[in-house]
């Protein structure tokens, strides 16, 4: 095992770890919506455990229509990419109902600059339609 795969690994389970002590120490305090808090466990989906590869971010690359890997590996990927800046760890999970591989990383994008206007604008999320946004003015 690579030592760059085994130090993502560590920092994956040491943030579930994390994760579940501050949940712990908020005992009595927990949204409604949570109802139990356990420890960590294997990565398993519907009772068996699930194939995941963990890759250190500077140990890919993606440009356009490939996902290059350590040791040559040069994987084709569908789709296009949606965000671009600092990437982070990737995680690839083979999903077995679908039978295909699938990806899943972090980006750091930077911050859009704020526009500061005179006019105040508003925002009503609703269920008919996704958004309705207007301008006073």
């Amino acid at each position: 095992m690579d030592s760059a795969t085994a130090q993502q690994i560590i920092n994956k389970n040491n943030e579930a770890w994390r994760s579940f002590l501050a949940l712990k120490r908020l005992k009595g305090r927990l949204p409604p919506h949570i109802t139990k808090v356990s420890m960590p466990r294997y990565w398993k989906r519907n009772g068996k455990r699930e194939l995941r590869i963990i890759v250190r971010n500077d140990c890919y690359k993606v440009d356009g229509k490939y996902l290059y890997l350590p040791k040559g590996l040069k994987l084709r990927i569908k789709g296009s990419l949606k965000w671009y800046g600092k990437k982070g760890r990737l995680e690839i999970v083979y999903d077995d109902v679908d039978g295909v591989w699938r990806g899943f990383t972090t980006i750091k994008i930077k911050k859009p600059p704020i526009k500061r206007g005179s006019k105040p604008l508003h925002i009503d999320l609703g269920v008919r339609f996704l958004a309705t946004v207007w301008a006073e003015g």
